[in-house]
């Protein structure tokens, strides 16, 4: 068993199965039982902050599930993206 601060994998066969990860008939099982080796945790508050320094004027994207990949990359703090499992995103 994997374990990150309070996020740890609760199956003991994760790393077995880590290409289930990214498979999305597989997604909510792998995030109940696999949540770090799927780095499906919440990124430390360090790391939560935006990339593009226009995010505060581009906020009314953040609800646009079209522009989510994007926001999700650059502006992670301001559309308050920080507990979301972003690193799937390509």
């Amino acid at each position: 068993m994997v374990i990150i601060a309070d996020c740890q994998d609760t199956a003991t066969n994760c790393l077995e199965n880590l290409e289930n990860c990214f498979d999305p008939a597989q997604y909510d099982a792998m995030y109940k039982v696999c949540r770090c080796t799927c780095s499906f945790c919440p990124a430390p508050e360090t790391q939560c902050q935006d990339i593009d320094p226009e995010c505060v004027s581009k906020a009314y994207e953040c609800d646009n599930h079209r522009y989510k990949p994007l926001m999700c990359r650059y502006c992670r703090k301001t559309c308050r993206l920080c507990d979301d499992p972003c690193s799937l995103l390509p």
